[in-house]
C-alpha cells in the first residue's frame, strides 16, 4: 500500500508540474513584437554654398547595418560629386557622406534625397540645398 500510495503522489507532482509548464507555453510561443520603424533624420554642414562649396551630410536614427541611398535632384549642368551614394549605416544609427558642388553648378535649389529600404522599414526623407554665385 505504501508504494501505491507514493507513485499516486508522485504521479500527482508530475501532473501539477507539467500544468504549471503548460500555462508558460502561450508566452514562450508568442512571436517577439516586431521594432518599430525608427524616426530618423539628416542634416548638412551648411544649407548654402558656392560652386567648389564641401558639404558634410550626417544622418540620425536609420536603421543599423542597411545602407542609405543618396540622390541629387539636379538641373542640367548640376553636378553634385560625393565620396558615397550608399553610405552604411554604423550600429548607433548614424552615417555621413560628403558632397562638392561640382564647378558648372548654376545657382539655385536643389532637392536632396535620402531614402533606406531596410525589412520592414521603409524611409524617405529630403532635404533643400542651395547654390549660390
Amino acid at each position: 500500500m505504501k508504494s501505491t500510495e507514493l507513485r499516486r503522489r508522485k504521479m500527482t507532482m508530475y501532473l501539477i508540474l507539467a500544468a504549471i509548464l503548460l500555462c508558460f507555453v502561450p508566452v514562450l510561443a508568442r512571436p517577439a513584437a516586431a521594432a518599430a520603424c525608427p524616426n530618423p533624420s539628416f542634416s548638412f554642414s551648411r544649407n548654402t554654398g558656392p560652386v567648389g562649396a564641401d558639404v558634410m551630410m550626417t544622418g540620425y536614427d536609420w536603421v543599423p547595418g542597411a545602407t542609405v541611398s543618396i540622390t541629387k535632384v539636379a538641373a542640367e549642368n548640376a553636378h553634385f560629386l560625393t565620396t558615397s551614394d550608399t553610405p552604411l549605416v554604423s550600429q548607433n544609427g548614424s552615417w555621413t557622406s560628403d558632397f562638392l558642388v561640382g564647378q558648372s553648378t548654376p545657382p539655385g535649389s536643389y532637392t536632396i534625397r535620402v531614402v533606406q529600404e531596410a525589412g520592414a522599414c521603409s524611409l524617405a526623407m529630403h532635404a533643400v540645398f542651395i547654390v549660390t554665385a
